[in-house]
């Protein structure tokens, strides 16, 4: 089992809010100091549920070799237990070579990719390689402004699916929130798996009202 199931079913079956940290990493980032960010964090959030590291490039420069690099060390040498995903552009993934990059992430300990730039209708040509067992998830993504292409994004998505929104809208509308509430529920009751909130520039204590239809939340370290 993928350990991105595994964490989601214990959040659930204990009624936590799984965590997902995203750590922004350069090309000279260390482990050590990662994972000081992360219990930094830990202590700030207070009580949380199980756990999902996420590791999203910095600057544009931090290739896709290196992200694997630092993803292993994480797992062999930090024995990282926790799952583990990648946040990158299919640029980057394409460079790298689409089966060359599956076989990396799985040499890697790798649970889960996200590539926010990969539209739904060009996957296929890396979901054929995902194919393969022990390969990664290909996380899923959407937002209020995916309206009717949810249940098509989400149908077959695995793990869980990134919901992002920005609260600078409701400034000029202020009936974004009630759309923002709306667009949840919608997509909880057409999404087969949990989804994961990432609220832009919003705390935990802002988020609470939209978290009881959702698995978990995405706290920036």
């Amino acid at each position: 089992m993928n350990k991105i199931d595994s964490v989601l079913s214990e959040g659930e079956q204990k009624n936590l809010m799984v965590m997902v940290w995203q750590a922004k990493i350069s090309a000279d980032t260390q482990c050590a100091a990662l994972m000081d960010r992360i219990g930094n964090k830990r202590k700030e959030q207070g009580e949380y549920g199980p756990e999902i590291l996420e590791l999203a490039a910095a600057e544009k420069g931090v290739e896709a070799g290196e992200m694997l690099a630092l993803a292993k060390k994480l797992r062999r040498e930090h024995h990282l237990e926790m799952p583990l995903a990648l946040c990158l552009s299919f640029h980057q993934v394409f460079r790298y070579g689409l089966e060359a990059f599956t076989d990396a992430c799985m040499e890697a300990g790798v649970d889960g990719i996200r590539i926010p730039d990969l539209p739904m209708e060009e996957q296929p040509q890396l979901k054929v390689y995902l194919l393969k067992e022990g390969a990664p998830y290909l996380l899923q993504g959407i937002c209020p402004q995916s309206g009717d292409r949810i249940p098509d994004v989400t149908g077959y998505a695995k793990g869980y699916v990134y919901c992002t929104a920005d609260p600078a809208l409701w400034d000029e509308q202020l009936e974004y929130g009630n759309m923002l509430s709306f667009f949840l529920y919608a997509a909880e009751a057409v999404c087969p798996i949990p989804l994961i909130l990432d609220f832009k520039n919003m705390d935990r204590e802002g988020m609470q009202p939209y978290l009881e239809t959702a698995a978990g939340m995405t706290v920036h370290i």
